[in-house]
Formats: structure tokens, sequence, C-alpha cells
């Protein structure tokens, strides 16, 4: 199936920027893996043996014993010293940005809340005054 989809996966990933390498890599490797193992399972004669994630994915030393699954696509090494530093202070504004996003999303619900319970005083003063 690999070959069968290769031309496929390449046009519908073309470039040689590192999003197309990355999808491309993990149309052509993860997407052939599940594919393989969804078309051999389950089949009358078989016993079945799916592997644990942590054969593919390094948990700890002593696993990943068939493949290394590199996250953020650390494999792609044709990144320059300008885009590795660009990359990382992008990721730290984005941080920032959510920090700020969430101590926002605090205070306004604090004041909604305070809103709410100023809404009920007055109109329990109200009454009490009638």
């Amino acid at each position: 199936k690999v070959k069968e989809r290769w031309d496929e996966v390449g046009m519908a990933y073309p470039g040689d920027d590192k999003e197309s390498i990355i999808y491309r890599v993990a149309q052509r490797s993860f997407i052939a893996f599940e594919d393989a193992v969804k078309s051999g399972a389950d089949q009358e004669g078989n016993i079945d043996i799916i592997f644990p994630a942590a054969y593919f994915n390094r948990i700890d030393d002593d696993f990943a014993l068939f493949a290394h699954h590199y996250y953020a696509s650390t494999w792609f090494e044709d990144e320059t010293k300008f885009e590795r530093n660009v990359r990382r202070r992008l990721i730290s504004i984005s941080r920032k940005n959510n920090q700020i996003l969430l101590f926002n999303a605090v205070i306004l619900s604090a004041n909604l809340v305070l809103c709410a319970c100023l809404i009920v005083q007055y109109r329990s003063i109200r009454k009490l005054k009638k």
C-alpha cells in the first residue's frame, strides 16, 4: 500500500517546506502502519498481538524497541539557527499569551460573580425598603 499511495501523498503535500515533509513522512509511514494493522487484525485463525504504544513512543530507555517517534518533528534537522530561535521565541510568546488569557478569564469570572452578588444584594435591599 505504501507504493500505491506514494505519488498520491506526494501530490497532496508538495513542496520542500517543513510542514509538507512532515505530513508526507506521517502519511507514508505511520498511516501505512495503521492500515496494515487494521487490515491484518481480527482474521480467522490469527492470534492478534498489538504492541503497546510504549514500543513505539519512548517512555523509558527500556521501551521503544521497534521505533522511536520524535515529537514535534524533532527528526527534521533542516532548520537553520535563525528559524530555531524564531520558533523558540514564538513558543515562549505563545505560552505567555496563554497565561495572560487565563489570568484575564479568572478576573472576568470574578467580576461576573461580584456583579451578580451586588445585583442580588441590591434587590434584597429594595425589598426591605418596601
